[in-house]
């Protein structure tokens, strides 16, 4: 009798171990960065992102040297091109100075007002952490691809709330 009750559970649970990872935001280590820092996951919040809101970026990851106070987190929106460039203070996305070990960023209210009423359907984000600000080079950057909820979707939402 217990047996039969197991099943849904264990189909339920192999469901979720294909599914999930496919959830997931697909990034990419920029060839510039350093091998210092080693990013583990994106995430996206809301995702896709609705044209009427905003959207938060969570990137989690491990470093095995210290990252100082004074380094500064950017985030750059493109297509094609640069439409928007921010830059965050690191201790203001994450608790400073990161020391070895794993590390959370999150980066709030990542779009401007001109960036969500482009007509576009992603957006190419970057995000680094650069140490100093005259320092050429990052010690972290990610790309990913950031999608928007077409108008006719936002509308569908706001409709059924």
């Amino acid at each position: 009798m217990a047996l039969s009750h197991a099943h849904p559970l264990l189909l339920l649970f192999l469901v979720s171990l294909f599914v999930l990872p496919a959830l997931s935001i697909k990034f990419f280590k920029c060839s510039t960065a350093g091998e210092d820092i080693e990013v583990k996951t994106v995430d996206i919040s809301p995702h896709p992102v609705n044209r009427k809101g905003n959207a938060n970026i969570t990137v989690t990851g491990y470093t095995s040297k210290d990252i100082p106070d004074g380094a500064s987190v950017g985030v750059t929106l493109a297509v094609l091109i640069p439409i928007s460039e921010k830059t965050y203070s690191l201790c203001d996305v994450t608790a400073c100075p990161v020391a070895p070990g794993p590390f959370v960023l999150t980066i709030p209210n990542i779009f401007n007002d001109k960036a969500l009423k482009r007509r576009t359907r992603a957006y190419n984000v970057i995000v680094t952490i650069n140490e100093e600000p005259e320092h050429a080079r990052d010690v972290m950057c990610v790309n990913f691809v950031c999608k928007m909820r077409s108008s006719y979707m936002s509308l569908l939402s706001q409709v059924t709330e």
